[in-house]
């Protein structure tokens, strides 16, 4: 069954849980989620929301990474089934995203930098969980395109 992401349930996760952290009541939150690496290859990733130890740098706690059987096997499905699994060219895309966000600049805020923070926190937790939660719908929606070969099973003797 495939859920309907909606961005005001998930902000509503992001305020709860920084509440929750504020408040002392957690002293850690994760998210586990699938993410997408074609429409062969997912990996679980369980990647810690709070404490932040540095921003902008996703902590992965952990990831199991599909073996080469698996990914063998996707592959074979995928290419009976018709898809294609040969990687995009994203050159251009990428010589386009480096030309983005590397200047110094200085900013001067009219704010103090403790009511930056406390609106600035639950927006940075909810695109973490949002971009999490999409990861996870893309990948299943990949398992779903992918079918699976199964193996034929030897009856006990």
């Amino acid at each position: 069954m495939l859920l309907k992401l909606e961005a005001g349930r998930v902000q509503d996760l992001a305020e709860n849980i920084v509440s929750r952290y504020c408040h002392v009541e957690i002293d850690a939150a994760y998210i586990v989620y699938n993410e997408f690496k074609s429409v062969i290859q997912q990996r679980l990733v369980v990647e810690r929301l709070l404490p932040i130890l540095k921003l902008g740098i996703p902590e992965i706690a952990g990831a199991v990474e599909p073996t080469k059987e698996e990914i063998e096997g996707a592959a074979e499905a995928a290419a009976s089934a018709g898809i294609s699994i040969e990687p995009a060219d994203t050159a251009e895309a990428d010589e386009e995203a480096r030309k983005f966000g590397t200047a110094q600049v200085d900013y001067i805020y009219e704010e103090s930098a403790e009511e930056l923070f406390n609106g600035l926190l639950p927006q940075y937790i909810f695109s973490m969980l949002y971009h999490a939660m999409t990861e996870s719908v893309a990948a299943e929606h990949a398992a779903r395109m992918t079918p699976w070969i199964r193996q034929p099973t030897t009856p006990p003797t």
